[in-house]
């Protein structure tokens, strides 16, 4: 999506594009997960004398999760609502910047949430859950949020403003590109290099402070 940005605007033909992008992306992901599928179904064989998985058990489960999934989508977007809400009034109560309102509390508000996921699945020893949430969050950023928020910014010749956060998704493209790295070297990410991720957070925000005090 950078180079759509380039002139620091986003059109709603731009948006559609980054939303086609986004859903080749899930078209893609849904592909290789058949396949693992099918090559882990090729290699495991039923020994003789085993009984079959109660598959009515397991749609009963699949069932009983997916609701759950529903209705804790339903509660994150009520959640959502009330958040922006507050935001926009805390914003306007205390004449503070509502660029920098996001940054801060809606961020964090959305961010934790993650937080709680992620540190759960390490004490489960499932890193792959982990570094699916990164590239997952991280490629839904820039192409679905992105694309949504210039598709419905107002209409077919608006024009969605991208200058404000420029600063902000480059620090966000140089911080995936950082964990990349970290984890290509190592294989894995260290304290040390955990803290200088959160020093980085820090100088990000101390950076946007400051540009939006002279702005």
């Amino acid at each position: 999506p950078f180079f759509l940005l380039l002139d620091n605007k986003l059109t709603f033909i731009e948006g559609i594009i980054l939303v086609v992008v986004y859903l080749m992306y899930v078209y893609n992901v849904s592909e290789q997960e058949v396949f693992h599928k099918k090559e882990a179904s090729v290699q495991t064989e039923l020994k003789l004398g085993d009984e079959p998985p109660e598959l009515k058990f397991y749609k009963h489960l699949f069932g009983r999760e997916i609701i759950k999934l529903v209705a804790f989508l339903g509660l994150v977007v009520l959640v959502a609502n009330v958040v922006v809400d507050q935001a926009v009034l805390l914003s306007g109560a205390h004449g503070v910047p509502s660029m920098l309102i996001g940054l801060t509390v809606v961020a964090l508000g959305v961010t934790l949430p993650e937080l709680v996921l992620n540190l759960s699945a390490l004490k489960a020893r499932e890193e792959e859950v982990v570094w699916g949430d990164l590239i997952g969050s991280f490629t839904t950023e820039l192409t679905l949020v992105l694309g949504v928020a210039a598709i419905f910014s107002s209409g077919a010749d608006s024009l969605f403003n991208f200058a404000q956060a420029l600063t902000g998704y480059g620090f966000m493209a140089m911080c995936f590109l950082l964990i990349f790295l970290f984890a290509y070297s190592s294989k894995r990410l260290s304290k040390t290099q955990g803290i200088a991720l959160m020093l980085l957070y820090v100088i990000f925000l101390s950076l946007q402070v400051d540009l939006l005090a002279v702005a």
